[in-house]
């Protein structure tokens, strides 16, 4: 019993080395890889200029640009994002004339996808700035003339500035409509616009009365064009 036994157990153990035997082969192996790094979509304000405007010191303190004409930008991530600009008081035949540039400071090409203006007043009270959901109304109330336009770069004329940020404004001669346009990575498009308060038939309706222009444009990711027929075969010997 005790030699059958010891067959028993040593049986398995003298079958695993063939059993491996039986199952060996010889291997290689190729491998491909990709790797995929998402990119981002952020557009920014770079520039803004005062091209024209004729408000006055009515306070007699010497200062208008900051007091009767305030200019203030918004931050988010050390990016411009808003402009807020205050006019008081604003008189018949007052004008001005502001520019700025919008830039694709991220790593996709970003598509024009909504433009929304919109006007509202007249309030008796100082607007906030807006908070509440946009509401396009394009339209600016009785008297108030509007104005806007669009330009890209042109990088015919100045192919130095390809694949670099351009601040010089007089480079933007391309004219575009909204929501029709691409910007590359480090394109900008150049936003300009004209308001003149023609108010001389309004006094008893806008005397003392505020108005607010808000303008939003939104970008997303562009889709691009599909290509293909790029490969390589091993040169035969």
């Amino acid at each position: 019993m005790n030699r059958k036994l010891l067959v028993m157990l040593l049986l398995p153990m003298l079958l695993l080395p063939m059993a491996s035997f039986g199952y060996a082969h010889w291997t290689d192996k190729v491998t491909k890889q990709i790797k995929m790094h998402a990119g981002t979509v952020e557009v920014d304000i770079v520039q803004w200029h005062i091209d024209l405007c004729n408000s006055y010191d009515v306070d007699c303190d010497g200062e208008i640009y900051g007091d009767e004409l305030k200019v203030e930008v918004l931050t988010e991530d050390e990016q411009v994002v808003e402009i807020h600009i205050t006019a008081d008081p604003v008189y018949p035949s007052w004008k001005l004339e502001f520019k700025f540039l919008i830039h694709n400071k991220g790593r996709l090409s970003v598509d024009s996808w909504r433009h929304n203006v919109n006007w509202t007043g007249p309030f008796d009270a100082d607007p906030c700035w807006l908070e509440q959901p946009f509401v396009k109304q394009e339209t600016p109330p009785p008297c108030i003339f509007y104005q806007q336009n669009l330009t890209l770069h042109d990088y015919g004329a100045h192919p130095e500035c390809k694949g670099v940020l351009c601040t010089d404004k007089t480079h933007y001669t391309i004219p575009v409509a909204p929501t029709t346009y691409v910007l590359k990575p480090c394109e900008c498009v150049l936003v300009r616009e004209f308001i003149h308060f023609d108010c001389q038939e309004m006094q008893e309706e806008y005397s003392c009365k505020w108005f607010r222009l808000a303008k939003e444009m939104v970008f997303k990711q562009h889709i691009g064009e599909d290509w293909f027929s790029e490969g390589w075969t091993k040169p035969t010997p």
